[in-house]
């Protein structure tokens, strides 16, 4: 049976149905991935702030509250243990010389 030339691939010349799917290349799945991952998310915050009357703050502080939770860490919004400051000491203050005598005096000379 000869096809028309329409329905021919370009290199071999087999029906166009007959060619091999390829993949489109290395960084496709990867891109999949990542935008699922993102709608994920964006699903989890909407849920969540409906959840709290629309407030996406409290929403995204219970995320940071349960990746705090998972991590083992301090809760989030609470400042951790901090460790006990250290106590600073101001060097002592140079002595003054003596003022210069080309400097200018504070009060004028008198009159004669």
């Amino acid at each position: 049976m000869r096809f028309p030339e329409v329905v021919r691939m370009a290199d071999d010349g087999g029906p166009v149905w007959a060619r091999s799917k390829r993949s489109g290349g290395g960084a496709g799945g990867i891109l999949v991935f990542l935008m699922f991952m993102l709608a994920l998310f964006g699903v989890l915050m909407l849920v969540l702030a409906g959840m709290n009357q629309w407030h996406f703050g409290k929403a995204g502080a219970q995320i940071d509250n349960w990746i705090c939770t998972v991590m083992g860490k301090a809760k989030a919004g609470k400042p951790a243990a901090a460790p006990a400051p250290v106590a600073v000491t101001a060097p002592a203050p140079a002595s003054n010389p003596a003022p210069a005598a080309s400097a200018p005096s504070a009060k004028p000379a008198a009159k004669k």
